[in-house]
């Protein structure tokens, strides 16, 4: 609301000079609308920004006088979108461990533990992730690069979110699907519908019959007055303006608005497109300063099953207790051990015995995470954290596990591997180590006396 008394405006048309400026700050609104630009509106005083509410226009910030330089440049980076740190330079792509660390210390530093994709049209896939954006200055296929690249590594957990079809040519999402004659490939066809005469049998579309008010048969040229008496209408078809074809089933063609090139649908690239979250390895990136893990000591492992000790696990499962208690995060406890696992020492011997329970484990091992962690709980049984994971995630990774095991070929063709499992998980079972062990050992107990090979769950300590 600047002081207009003395603004000249003869050059602009206006006479009234608040006419002038209502006109003007209308006029960049509906613009910057257009365009996606964000607005930021200085004002003189409370009044005037209900004056600017009141005449529809809406500004992403505003600053009302006084202020400081320090309110002008936080509320321009607002206005903006960025964060109060500094970005991170396109340098090398991210392809150094220190700038994804430094991103990684970032985005927990801000509490943002989810990288959610957002509808964008500028964007050659249509989804941007703009809470990264706010860090690194790279473009749509380096950011996928790098978030895949740091999913792989165990350091963020994806989820499908949605699938978009790609233009094989220019690799944009901008594709037009529209029905096409499937004899001269024109998209000028139109729905009709069909109008089949009884007295000459001849069938074809309302255009043919039509003239004027009446119904005129095109073959036999009698008319038609009364429906079901002397025609009836058995569908709808469509109907060719290029070239008279007459069909049911229109072909369909996949053009892109970008290139403009053509396509059949099924040549179309099917791009999908996650969500990202942080796992606790991100955390541990950040505390050790290295984004691989470090290496596992064999002090740490059980010789026998080739997975960690139980002491270890037990400090591990207190770390993921207080983590997820922080953050709000869920996840879940396996036990599981071998079905008839007495039978097999009393038939096979100890030593044999103990190799298959090996198999078990190392087969479990190949199928989780870096984040998780699986260990030796005691003689016949395996405990595996499952980090920031469900418990309907940890029973489709037993389903998994068991397809698994019908895959591999065993010592013996007389023995058939199957296990029995049971489930806890934080918070519902329970929000301390040992309440989730007992939790996911009574449930392991309920499986092994339902029939072997079963999955079990201890009732939630939260229901009636």
């Amino acid at each position: 609301n600047p002081d207009t008394s003395g603004l000249d405006l003869s050059s602009t048309g206006y006479t009234d000079p608040e006419e002038f400026i209502k006109n003007t700050v209308t006029a960049i609104h509906t613009s910057a609308k257009k365009q996606r630009t964000p607005v930021l509106a200085i004002l003189k005083d409370e009044q005037a920004t209900q004056y600017w509410a009141g005449a529809g226009v809406k500004f992403v910030e505003v600053i009302v006088q006084p202020y400081t330089p320090d309110d002008i440049n936080r509320s321009v980076r607002n206005a903006l979108g960025l964060s109060h740190k500094q970005k991170l330079p396109e340098t090398l792509k991210m392809n150094t461990d220190r700038l994804k660390i430094e991103l990684l210390k970032n985005l927990l530093d801000d509490g943002i533990t989810t990288l959610h994709p957002v509808a964008d049209p500028d964007s050659p896939i249509g989804y941007s992730w703009p809470d990264l954006a706010k860090f690194v200055d790279i473009d749509i296929m380096a950011t996928e690069e790098l978030l895949d690249d740091l999913a792989e590594r165990a350091i963020l957990d994806r989820r499908l979110h949605d699938k978009i079809h790609i233009c094989p040519t220019c690799n944009r999402y901008n594709v037009n699907f529209r029905e096409v004659c499937p004899s001269c490939g024109s998209i000028d066809i139109e729905l009709q519908e069909m109008i089949h005469h009884f007295a000459c049998g001849y069938v074809g579309p309302i255009s043919q019959f039509q003239q004027g008010m009446k119904f005129i048969c095109p073959k036999c040229r009698a008319e038609l007055r009364h429906i079901g008496l002397d025609y009836e209408k058995p569908a709808e078809t469509f109907l060719c303006k290029v070239n008279g074809h007459v069909f049911t089933d229109p072909g369909v063609e996949a053009y892109c608005l970008a290139c403009g090139d053509k396509c059949e649908p099924k040549d179309l690239n099917l791009r999908s497109v996650y969500a990202y979250t942080l796992t606790g390895r991100a955390e541990d990136a950040v505390q050790s300063g290295s984004i691989e893990p470090a290496e596992i000591d064999p002090l740490l492992l059980d010789p026998h099953l080739g997975i960690y000790h139980h002491s270890y696990f037990e400090r591990e499962l207190d770390t993921e207790v207080g983590r997820s208690k922080r953050y709000g995060h869920r996840f879940s406890l396996l036990v599981m051990g071998l079905d008839y696992y007495d039978d097999f020492i009393k038939k096979l011997g100890r030593s044999e015995a103990l190799g298959y329970l090996r198999i078990l484990a190392q087969a479990m091992r190949e199928m989780i995470r870096i984040s998780d962690t699986p260990a030796r709980l005691d003689k016949d049984k395996i405990v595996v954290l499952l980090s920031e994971t469900p418990p309907e995630g940890a029973v489709s990774l037993t389903g998994r596990l068991r397809k698994r095991l019908d895959e591999i070929k065993l010592p013996r063709t007389d023995v058939k591997i199957s296990f029995s499992t049971g489930i806890s998980g934080y918070p519902e079972f329970g929000e301390t180590a040992e309440e989730l062990i007992e939790s996911a050992k009574i449930a392991y107990n309920r499986a092994q006396n339902s029939g072997k090979e079963t999955i079990a769950e201890k009732p939630s300590k939260k229901k009636k």
